[in-house]
């Protein structure tokens, strides 16, 4: 087994079961490992600060990764509720709608409506059900035992991460609420990095 003695590990942790690593290889550039995805950039090309890789969502990060050489920095914000927005497929010809947090599909399940949740792709434990997940967040909101994530957008305020956090605050405490976000700009507009995605027929 060969190792490269021009490696040297900056930093290394786990997160729900994702080996998250940034690794320093002298004489080509930083690479960020994300479980099986490896990213090669050099961290002050991609944000004028610190890309801290682990005060973000596992999932998350695997979801953006391939974007992440397009970032080119992350600003916090303040936003009310209301501003922000989600996009979502509406049917298999991949055509997305961009709509205001109150009216999206979690919303309105927290709302009391009946929302088939198990139409969207999920990014948890393949265990859990969409609406399990659903009911676990808007229940940590409520009493505040939720875990601290960011809440990202790109730069038309849709999320990018923490959408259920967010249909639950809005339920909870309302459009004026002001939260901050952080947001991700990129150099050019990638809907797709936004997109819930409708889970695909296999057979």
């Amino acid at each position: 087994m060969m190792s490269n003695p021009a490696v040297f590990e900056l930093a290394q942790s786990v997160i729900d079961n994702q080996k998250i690593c940034i690794e320093d290889n002298i004489g080509e550039s930083i690479h960020l490992h994300i479980g099986l995805v490896r990213i090669d950039m050099t961290l002050n090309c991609v944000t004028p600060q610190f890309f801290n890789v682990f005060k973000y969502d596992a999932y998350f990060l695997e979801r953006i990764a391939k974007w992440i050489p397009n970032l080119l920095s992350i600003e916090k914000s303040s936003l009310r509720l209301a501003e922000l927005k989600i996009c979502y497929e509406i049917d298999d010809e991949v055509n997305f709608l961009n709509c205001s947090i109150n009216e999206s599909p979690v919303f309105k399940y927290y709302n009391g409506e009946n929302v088939d949740l198990e139409r969207f792709v999920s990014e948890g434990d393949i265990f859990q059900s969409n609406r399990d997940r659903a009911d676990k967040i808007f229940h940590q909101i409520k009493t505040n035992s939720a875990k601290v994530f960011p809440i990202c957008v790109d730069a038309h305020n849709r999320i990018l991460d923490g959408y259920l956090t967010s249909a639950a605050l809005i339920k909870l405490y309302g459009g004026n609420k002001e939260i901050e976000v952080e947001r991700f700009l990129f150099n050019n507009v990638f809907d797709a990095i936004a997109v819930r995605r409708l889970k695909k027929r296999l057979w």
